[in-house]
């Protein structure tokens, strides 16, 4: 079974962590911050 996570905020701190972290862990995760364009600035990147 596919867990997908919800992480909010995350474009910095614990959300950006989390939004790193639970991938790698096999989880799906949606993103969403008020910074949209930093998110996606740092997904880029995984």
């Amino acid at each position: 079974m596919t867990r997908i996570s919800d992480v909010t905020r995350a474009a910095s701190g614990f959300g950006a962590v989390s939004a790193r972290r639970l991938p790698a862990q096999g989880e799906r995760v949606t993103t969403a911050d008020l910074r949209e364009t930093d998110v996606i600035a740092d997904l880029a990147t995984l």
